[in-house]
């Protein structure tokens, strides 16, 4: 029903809304603007150009500035980082064979390098301070070196520094005696020290930064170490005399944790040296005197990580010794030294040579002999081996390359009295 009246009621309604009505103000509006002068032309931005002309003007987009700005900034830094990635050294693989780099050495208190490809001779660490004996780190970034404690001969700090020089900083917090090897860790994060503690041989590991040094409890005298391809464990000869005698072979965490026995300590039958890792890490190579009827034969010996499938290599009938030098960079073979005069001839005389593990290849024995020690190293390549001889009374000879291949020798052209070392950088 309301439906109906609001059908016939709404026609006229809508009529009477459309009707034009006027506002009961305005008449008053209108007098009030007239008496109101118009604003002036000139005060109008628009009016001073002509408005026909600015309507001709094509319409452009504005360019996203903003957008364009982001973009140019992210191929700024795209390109700047391609370019530090080009400028960055590349490193070399930690393990097997790598490019032949810098040879370090020290001569009058200073640490230098020699370039085997251009021949130039760099000064990297001068000064006051008496430094010696570098060791590059196994990435070819680093050098580890002595520094004569001032006023005290035969007391050192333990140095470390960047391979041209810079950033010399002290692993050591205080000067040690007796220091006689230090090592990094293949990744560079600690140095395995040996030095004396009240007048007897002590094991330290140092962190790379020089902010820890430890003392690791191992129960013996520690001869020569040697870190695993991972760094977290140490190879180690130990001995319960000052002599070596009554010695063993151990490995240890470098945190001091899990001593392990490898080797039992044997009555007449110590170590000879030191032990060593292989390139890989997989086996061990070491030398031991061992009774043979009435008299004593030393050997060099190989086995497995672990401390099993160990053998004889190297061996030549009828030689009385015959101990461990080094491994070679791809870990096929060995370098050991020789003596083949007998035991109780005057003026024994050694000499090196390179053992191949496969048990085919002939030994290369190397033309030199000598009635004392030396210190060698291979060259990253394999293909020679760095030597340090030195005289009766100790005293640092010209250093030597030997050629792998052949077994010659030769001059090396360089002038150092340290230990051997040589750079490894990525091929």
């Amino acid at each position: 029903m309301h439906t109906d009246q609001l059908e016939r009621y709404l026609p006229r309604l809508l009529d009477e809304l459309a009707d034009e009505q006027t506002p009961d103000y305005y008449d008053d509006l209108f007098w009030q603007t007239a008496r109101t002068s118009q604003r002036s032309a000139w005060t109008l931005r628009e009016r001073w150009f002509p408005m026909l002309e600015i309507a001709r003007q094509p319409v452009v987009a504005q360019p996203p500035w903003r957008a364009v700005g982001l973009l140019l900034l992210l191929v700024g830094a795209l390109a700047a980082g391609l370019v530090l990635a080009g400028t960055r050294q590349k490193l070399p693989p930690l393990v097997g064979p790598a490019a032949n780099g810098l040879v370090a050495f020290s001569r009058d208190g200073d640490i230098l390098t020699f370039d085997p490809r251009t021949s130039v001779t760099s000064v990297v660490v001068s000064g006051a301070a008496v430094d010696s004996d570098p060791v590059w780190s196994q990435d070819g970034t680093q050098l580890l070196f002595r520094r004569q404690a001032p006023d005290m001969r035969g007391v050192d700090f333990v140095m470390i520094a960047r391979a041209n020089g810079s950033g010399v900083k002290q692993l050591t917090p205080e000067p040690m005696s007796g220091l006689a090897s230090y090592t990094l860790s293949p990744d560079g994060r600690a140095a395995a020290i040996i030095a004396d503690v009240k007048g007897t041989p002590a094991l330290f590991v140092s962190d790379s930064d020089g902010r820890t040094i430890q003392r690791l409890e191992i129960g013996s005298f520690p001869f020569g170490t040697s870190f695993d391809p991972t760094g977290s464990r140490i190879l180690f000869v130990g001995a319960q005399g000052m002599d070596g005698s009554y010695s063993g072979l151990y490995v240890i965490n470098v945190d001091g944790t899990d001593l392990t026995t490898l080797i039992q300590p044997a009555m007449y039958a110590p170590m000879e040296g030191f032990a060593r890792w292989s390139p890989d890490g997989s086996q061990i190579a070491y030398g031991r005197w061992e009774p043979n009827q009435n008299r004593l034969q030393s050997r060099v010996h190989v086995m497995a990580a672990d401390g099993t499938n160990d053998r004889m290599v190297g061996h030549l009938e009828g030689v009385w010794y015959e101990a461990l030098r080094g491994w070679s960079p791809d870990g096929r073979r060995i370098s050991i030294e020789r003596s083949t005069a007998p035991i109780d001839s005057p003026g024994l005389a050694w000499e090196p040579v390179i053992v191949a593990l496969d048990g085919v290849t002939p030994d290369l024995t190397v033309g030199f002999q000598t009635k004392d020690s030396w210190r060698d190293e291979w060259s990253p390549d394999g293909t020679a081996i760095q030597v340090q001889p030195r005289d009766l009374d100790g005293n640092a000879l010209q250093q030597l390359l030997w050629d792998t291949t052949t077994g010659s020798s030769r001059s090396a052209p360089w002038a150092a009295d340290s230990y051997p070392t040589w750079q490894r950088v990525a091929p």
